[in-house]
């Protein structure tokens, strides 16, 4: 498994129940969702590392469009399908049954927005912004992530010497990590005090 696929699941996950959360569901917006979770999982069959940077990208864009702007429900509706249909083609690909992947990525939204809406008291205005935030700067992580981790692979091959491959002094995972986890932590710090 490649670390950034973890960070994609990531952003699914995170995403899609961030995303849903905002959404007060109508027949439309649910008929929205569905139709790009169905897509995004008939699509997510051919998914390849560099997707990751494209699903990041939207993801990251959705949410900072949503934070900036007045929210629209139809492109968050349309992002929570997305999001949830491409985790569950991830896990299709690592193997698993499509009734996990609707478990683990179809239903989590479905009870966010179902909960966000019946009970106001579980995620009110100011935890919806925040978990969009983190959304969008965990979709950049994993947008740039597969790009670090090339270019990191590359210095080390050409600081080969005698044609032997040196083994990295510090996994690139292990550094990625803790750079996001500061990143997201200060930017939370900031978007906080506004």
């Amino acid at each position: 498994m490649h670390p950034s696929q973890i960070g994609l699941w990531f952003v699914c996950a995170l995403g899609s129940t961030s995303f849903a959360a905002t959404v007060r569901p109508t027949w439309r917006r649910a008929a929205l969702c569905a139709a790009a979770y169905i897509a995004a999982a008939g699509w997510g069959s051919d998914i390849q590392l560099d997707s990751s940077a494209t699903v990041g990208i939207a993801a990251a864009a959705g949410a900072a469009h949503q934070l900036v702007y007045k929210p629209s429900p139809l492109i968050a509706a349309m992002l929570a399908g997305l999001l949830a249909g491409t985790g569950q083609a991830l896990l299709m690909g690592e193997g698993a049954h499509a009734a996990l992947g609707v478990l683990l990525f179809a239903a989590p939204p479905v009870i966010a927005s179902w909960l966000a809406t019946g009970k106001p008291g579980f995620a009110p205005a100011r935890l919806r912004d925040e978990a969009l935030f983190l959304t969008c700067i965990g979709s950049l992580a994993a947008a740039t992530a597969p790009g670090v981790i090339d270019g990191w692979r590359a210095a080390v091959s050409l600081s080969a010497q005698g044609g032997q491959m040196p083994a990295a002094a510090v996994p690139v995972w292990a550094l990625m990590l803790p750079l996001a986890a500061v990143a997201g932590g200060a930017l939370v710090t900031l978007w906080s005090r506004r």
